[in-house]
């Protein structure tokens, strides 16, 4: 019977941020007829981080870089010289950035208008392509934030406080995603008091 090679097989793709760490486990465990003699990375291509395999064929990622799409190799081989590839998806994924512009000035029982509330960016996603969310409520103490809209990076939205809200600052929480990493930033509110309609009339003569 003729010797058969390792068996050695990584499912998927694997994400990992810019700099971070991560395991790679095989899909099932690393076999062969007889004996495994070496587990190796075989390919890096360009990815400059660091690489280390087990003997069970377990990869572990540090200092993960440069950001992008890198196809591993992984080189399993017996006691009798047989060999078997595997190739690692690993996408190295840098985090989204969200820039707040300020404090976002609204009046008790005003009509509701839209602002700019921040900017995000990201490496490897179009700016227009980030998605962005409130994360969690959207609306707490009588302010309503709504009609979120990314336009190439700029994110605007339509900021209403209700006659009832109470004077102060209220801070809602954003979010950003990339589509694999996200990341949150607070907008600020701040609410000044509804104040009183005033009329006023000219002296009059009754004659």
């Amino acid at each position: 019977v003729s010797n058969a090679p390792p068996t050695l097989i990584y499912g998927g793709t694997a994400s990992v941020v810019t700099g971070g760490r991560l395991v790679i486990r095989p899909t099932g465990a690393l076999s062969d007829n007889g004996a495994i003699s070496s587990v190796v990375v075989q390919s890096r291509g360009n990815f400059t981080g660091t690489l280390a395999v087990d003997s069970a064929g377990e990869v572990t990622v540090t200092n993960a870089a440069p950001s992008g799409v890198h196809n591993l190799t992984i080189r399993a081989t017996d006691n009798c010289g047989a060999s078997t590839d595997a190739t690692i998806r690993l996408v190295v994924n840098t985090l989204p950035t969200i820039t707040t512009a300020g404090v976002v000035v609204r009046q008790a029982g005003s009509p509701g208008s839209s602002s700019v509330i921040a900017t995000v960016r990201d490496a490897e996603t179009p700016a227009g392509n980030l998605l962005v969310t409130v994360a969690g409520l959207d609306q707490a103490g009588g302010v309503e934030i709504s009609g979120l809209v990314n336009n190439n990076g700029t994110v605007t939205a339509n900021i209403t406080a209700a006659c009832t809200a109470p004077s102060g600052t209220i801070a809602f929480t954003i979010q950003v995603s990339d589509g694999i990493e996200t990341a949150t930033a607070p907008v600020s509110i701040s609410v000044s008091s509804n104040t009183q309609p005033s009329r006023s009339y000219s002296g009059g003569q009754v004659g």
